[in-house]
């Protein structure tokens, strides 16, 4: 967030520079109009153009320093299906898995004490996952392998 900041302030500060310059050239253009142009106020004018604001020039993006390399850690065992903690979805699905001809959401309200709303996330995440399939109007079932 605070190198978009900074990035915003120097892309400010170039287009402040760049509205100084449109000026000056407006000023030249308005100036040559009345009278032919030397060579010296088309190379002033050239300089203003060339020479960026001091504000655009002090902004510079924030450097980010690098963070040193992590130390290997030791890998990980495997965790068997049992020893893991079992979530709502692997509830859910265990008990559409159990309902031979299918289940509905109240019934599934009724057996996990959750909400309508939790019910139906469920449900849509493991119908994505291909782990339930829609077999009716509100009633799901296991996906045969």
């Amino acid at each position: 967030m605070q190198n978009l900041k900074t990035e915003l302030q120097a892309v400010s500060a170039a287009l402040n520079s760049l509205a100084e310059n449109v000026e000056v050239l407006v000023k030249a253009l308005d100036n040559s109009e009345k009278k032919p142009a030397t060579k010296q106020a088309i190379k002033k004018t050239k300089q203003a153009i060339k020479k960026p604001s001091t504000q655009a020039a002090q902004i510079k993006p924030k450097q980010t320093k690098s963070t040193p390399p992590k130390k290997a850690s030791a890998p990980r065992k495997a965790v068997s299906r049992s020893k893991r903690k079992r979530t709502d979805t692997d509830r859910v699905v265990g008990i559409i898995k159990r309902a031979k001809r299918g289940i509905d959401i109240a019934e599934l309200r009724r057996k996990t004490q959750f909400n309508h709303k939790k019910i139906s996330n469920i449900v849509h995440r493991a119908s994505q996952a291909n782990k339930i399939k829609k077999i009716g109007r509100g009633v799901y079932s296991i996906v045969d392998d």
